[in-house]
């Protein structure tokens, strides 16, 4: 509440308040600003309402700033790797950390082209694709797209491209393929950082988050092309390691 008795403030209602940052000082009347005060919380306005002799600040929860789906490319339904004509419009998977058993969508029936998200590491060590269970062998990764396309692998085999989160099978399969993969190093699937890059995809920026220790243990999501928010995965993440991650008062992600 911010007084208004005599009329000073009357000019804020045609201010657009709506996500503008407000920062609460206190000190002593008179005293030198802002070295003779204390900040004492900063958060972002939501609205304000004026009521005779005073202004009603309604201040907005960060946590809204989550409430955005992860997937946001879509297919193009052009063909090959935009997708099948039947695609377009659906989104493309993304994944985060290190996930296992993971669907990919088959973006290209004719080539045996799977994605499973926008990119993810380079290294297949570790990371398998099955037929059924079965786990093919990883042949040589290819160099760039026009590699993937123009080079099938050999029959029970699989070839990344990690650049484009792709595979491609070396021949086709009635049967369930799924995917063992990893999106982001080591350090990044730590579920602490793991969150820390979450936060950071969803638009928050690098000065308002404070320093994130490495804690909790490897973990991941993967999203194929649905409309899971980042708070969802964020709290699933957290409540899975133990953890938890909010603002403090100075409006610092943590």
């Amino acid at each position: 509440i911010i007084d208004n008795a005599a009329g000073r403030r009357d000019g804020w209602k045609s201010y657009a308040a709506g996500g503008r940052k407000i920062i609460f000082w206190r000190g002593d009347e008179g005293s030198a600003f802002p070295s003779g005060f204390t900040k004492v919380r900063e958060a972002v306005m939501n609205h304000f309402t004026m009521n005779e002799g005073q202004i009603e600040v309604i201040l907005r929860d960060r946590m809204e700033d989550f409430n955005k789906p992860v997937c946001t490319q879509k297919y193009s339904g052009a063909g090959g790797v935009n997708g099948m004509t039947s695609m377009a419009g659906q989104y493309v998977p993304v994944g985060y950390g290190a996930v296992f058993n993971a669907s990919p969508v088959l973006v290209d029936p004719t080539t045996y082209i799977y994605q499973l998200g926008s990119s993810y590491e380079t290294s297949t060590l570790d990371q398998y694709v099955r037929d059924q269970g079965v786990v093919l062998s990883n042949g040589a990764a290819y160099s760039s797209q026009a590699d993937m396309i123009a080079n099938a692998p050999s029959a029970g085999q699989v070839r990344h491209w990690a650049p484009g989160g792709m595979f491609r099978l070396g021949s086709g399969s009635v049967n369930e393929i799924t995917a063992d993969r990893k999106f982001h190093d080591a350090a990044t699937t730590v579920t602490s950082k793991l969150l820390e890059k979450l936060a950071l995809d969803a638009g928050i920026s690098a000065g308002d988050i404070n320093t994130i220790s490495s804690l909790g243990v490897s973990s991941g999501y993967y999203c194929r092309g649905d409309d899971t928010t980042f708070a969802q995965v964020m709290v699933r993440l957290a409540e899975g390691a133990g953890l938890y991650f909010g603002w403090n008062r100075l409006n610092k992600f943590f």
